[in-house]
């Protein structure tokens, strides 16, 4: 009798194991089918297309597909929201920017805490801001600039991505920095704030370097800094703020995966080894760059401490600058 009983209990095991159902010690392999990443921009926004870099080199480096899932709106709080509700297996997961951080404290009727309902994967990359300026200012330093700014309150504009949006918060963390009053003009995107300023409508632009690349070549718009503390390989001339004056200023649009508060630290581990293996890689490396991105490398705990820190720097800014975003 007993050893029919062992004999019941090892089938009862491998048929648990090949169900994919967990018993006793059998346990199904992360990941058995497609995984799912929420992106809170429009399909070829920076965010969308760094998504799908990784979702293909996850894929190919963990057997499964893994695919984009895009939920504008609401400056990225939608795909976030999304995530929070998500079930905690791993099949959900959402590519974070520091929208989400900003949008914490900006936008009316949050209904989730970013930093306490989702759980950290890995810190991939940042895209650093050039701050660029129309040359018949006839300025070339960011002292130049805000001496201009406190010459002429009220008068010396900056545009950005629309209200919300991380160049947004890069030109309000200069007023928070500096002391001076650059007047915000919100556009829907960037394209258009260089238009007009191009045009010398506006005195003072955020962008990424490969959107402004050709201009300031060709001497029509010239670059004062860029927004990271260290100088960025994709602008290596160009010093950064606290090169040219601001010490306390630093910024850039982060991108980051985390996923649905309780999913498996080990599951989140995998993923987060998996992405830094695909950081790793010349294509990836070449393909962030066609993109104004770095590659970033902060997993689990690492980036939780980030993300907490971000958030504290965003309400300041928010609060100082008193942004409400419906």
């Amino acid at each position: 009798m007993g050893d029919r009983i062992a004999r019941l209990a090892i089938a009862t095991l491998v048929a648990f194991a090949c169900l994919g159902i967990p018993g006793g010690h059998a346990q199904s392999t992360y990941p058995n089918r497609v995984v799912k990443i929420l992106v809170g921009f429009v399909a070829g926004s920076s965010v969308d297309i760094l998504s799908r870099i990784y979702a293909m080199k996850l894929a190919g480096r963990l057997g499964q597909q893994f695919v984009v899932d895009n939920r504008a709106g609401a400056g990225g709080s939608l795909a976030a929201e999304a995530a929070v509700h998500a079930e905690p297996d791993g099949y959900t997961l959402l590519m974070a920017t520091n929208a989400n951080t900003f949008g914490q404290s900006a936008l009316k009727n949050v209904k989730f805490n970013f930093g306490d309902d989702l759980e950290a994967v890995a810190l991939v990359a940042s895209a650093p801001d050039i701050l660029v300026v129309n040359p018949s200012l006839g300025i070339s330093s960011v002292t130049e600039l805000i001496a201009l700014a406190r010459a002429h309150p009220g008068g010396v504009l900056y545009g950005s991505a629309g209200n919300g949006s991380g160049t947004h918060l890069a030109g309000e963390l200069f007023n928070y920095t500096s002391g001076v009053k650059l007047v915000h003009v919100p556009y829907r995107g960037i394209p258009p704030a260089l238009v007009d300023l191009l045009g010398g409508r506006l005195a003072a632009v955020f962008a990424t370097a490969p959107t402004v690349a050709g201009y300031i070549a060709d001497g029509r718009l010239v670059a004062l800094a860029v927004s990271t503390a260290e100088r960025s390989r994709l602008a290596p001339d160009v010093p950064t703020m606290a090169e040219a004056g601001l010490p306390a200023y630093e910024t850039a649009l982060w991108y980051g995966v985390v996923a649905p508060k309780g999913t498996p630290r080990d599951i989140r581990a995998a993923l987060a080894d998996a992405l830094m293996a695909a950081n790793a890689l010349p294509d990836v490396q070449s393909q962030l760059a066609a993109n104004g991105a770095e590659p970033l490398a902060l997993k689990l705990d690492a980036f939780t401490a980030f993300i907490r820190e971000d958030m504290k720097r965003m309400k300041t800014v928010v609060d100082y600058a008193g942004i409400v975003v419906e």
